[in-house]
């Protein structure tokens, strides 16, 4: 069950971009080394590729789960 880790670990991954709990206060960061560890980049940054690859990864745990439930296909169930 992979998948299930992954869906996990994106899942804590997410909730941890949206707390800043280390009082700093950089909510306002605009330069220097980010929530990314790359100059400039942003929580914001960071959230907007999070967000969508959660949505993603998540979306195509689904279809391998509907996938196993209906498909009648060796293959395609042992894709999945």
């Amino acid at each position: 069950m992979n998948k299930k880790a992954l869906a996990i670990v994106l899942a804590a991954t997410l909730a941890a971009c949206g707390s800043d709990d280390d009082g700093v206060g950089n909510a306002g960061n605009t330069g220097g080394a980010g929530a990314g560890g790359t100059p400039g980049t942003t929580a914001t940054d960071s959230t907007n590729f999070i967000v969508p690859t959660f949505q993603t990864g998540l979306a195509e745990i689904q279809l391998a789960q509907l996938a196993l439930q209906r498909s009648t296909n060796d293959d395609v169930r042992r894709y999945a």
